[in-house]
């Protein structure tokens, strides 16, 4: 069963990676998410009712997130890293960049560097963690713009980015206790 998720993980990448490379290469955006909140908003509120379906939701989490490469920048505590640090963030008011909705001289607005988009703080929720996931140029955190990009999962079914959220969800910051969802 193992290394069928492996291949199966494998040939999502392996269709999925040449699409966002050529988006990238081409100056276009990644394609659409291939699922949409309203798909994973569903199963979180599902597990969120029923304990026998979230512990299995994080524990596919988990595997997603390391399967994924997640553990290469991200980090569940203040420790170094590329990427933000994950722990604890359900409820947090985090400074992010946003591209603004439009420019004056006509500029697409996600063309811009991220020194000229808007900073927002936003509380963080289960949207945005559906966000950060599937579309990760949507906003940068503020101090990790420079030189470093998210891998786009947009590609994800919505029960694989369910899990993702669950097992973010489950994992607490620094000088807090491990628990279930922090909302």
């Amino acid at each position: 069963m193992h290394s069928r998720l492996r291949m199966t993980m494998l040939r999502r990448l392996i269709i999925a990676s040449p699409l966002a490379l050529a988006a990238v290469l081409t100056g276009c955006e990644p394609p659409e998410p291939a699922t949409t909140w309203a798909d994973v908003a569903p199963l979180l509120a599902a597990a969120d009712t029923d304990p026998a379906l979230r512990a299995p939701l994080v524990t596919r989490g988990a595997q997603q997130f390391r399967q994924l490469g997640c553990t290469t920048c991200h980090r569940f505590n203040q420790g170094m890293a590329a990427g933000p640090a994950l722990g604890g963030l359900i409820g947090q008011r985090v400074a992010l960049l946003r591209p603004p909705a439009a420019t004056a001289d006509g500029t697409r607005a996600d063309r811009l560097p991220p020194a000229r988009w808007d900073e927002v703080e936003p509380v963080i929720d289960r949207p945005y963690l559906y966000e950060s996931i599937t579309r990760p140029r949507a906003a940068l955190v503020k101090g990790y713009e420079a030189g470093t990009q998210m891998s786009w999962f947009g590609w994800l079914p919505a029960g694989d980015v369910a899990a993702l959220i669950a097992y973010l969800e489950s994992q607490p910051g620094p000088g807090t206790a491990a628990g279930g969802p922090r909302r």
